[in-house]
């Protein structure tokens, strides 16, 4: 996940804001950098300009993180459109709240790191949703021991006609400090799973 990334799945769906450039800036004002131009700010939008390690050094350590909650609830106006963007999976309503605090920790997270960041969305989103608490936290599950931490890469999004077979891949990789040794993938169903996944195969040992 990278910042033209976060904001090209998020300004379409900004009714309000009238530019790219107003976008960001709104972005950056809200994380507490107002310090950009509006040439910059499209240059960061498309990509063209990097997401800098001086441009992040201007956010401060201030924890802007009911501001940035702020400008996003005040800035969708279309949710499902955000959500679709982004490929997390929602079978009930969507949750603005949730979607919100998913962007705000991801934002916070592309700050916190020197290139591009995990996309924690989707994860944030659902663990958000299941919050009970007026407490915002967005918190991610923890690894069971110090020093294991696990990506995966996949297509959450598939465009299919009816009856077509899916096959739905992951690419798992190890990106914590401690060698796999007598691991395995449990399959865990869903409460709201209506699909059957093939157990066999992801009942296999690292």
């Amino acid at each position: 996940m990278n910042l033209s990334r976060l904001c090209k799945g998020v300004k379409p769906y900004c009714k309000q804001i009238k530019s790219q450039p107003a976008f960001v800036i709104g972005l950056f004002k809200a994380t507490g950098n107002s310090f950009i131009s509006d040439s910059y700010a499209k240059q960061l939008y498309s990509g063209g300009k990097p997401f800098t390690d001086e441009l992040k050094s201007g956010f401060g350590s201030a924890d802007r993180t009911q501001e940035l909650i702020a400008f996003f609830e005040g800035s969708i106006t279309y949710l499902a459109g955000g959500i679709a963007d982004f490929g997390i999976p929602e079978k009930a309503d969507c949750n603005k709240k949730a979607l919100c605090v998913a962007l705000t920790r991801q934002m916070q997270e592309l700050i916190n790191e020197r290139d591009e960041a995990d996309d924690i969305l989707a994860m944030t989103y659902e663990a958000e949703k299941a919050n009970t608490s007026e407490e915002i936290t967005g918190a991610l599950p923890q690894p069971l021991y110090n020093g294991y931490s696990v990506n995966a890469f996949y297509n959450r999004i598939h465009v299919i006609q009816s009856y077509d077979k899916v096959l739905h891949q992951w690419e798992i990789m190890n990106t914590g400090k401690l060698v796999w040794t007598g691991r395995k993938l449990v399959y865990m169903r869903g409460e709201k799973d209506r699909l059957e996944a093939i157990r066999l195969l992801l009942n296999c040992w690292m």
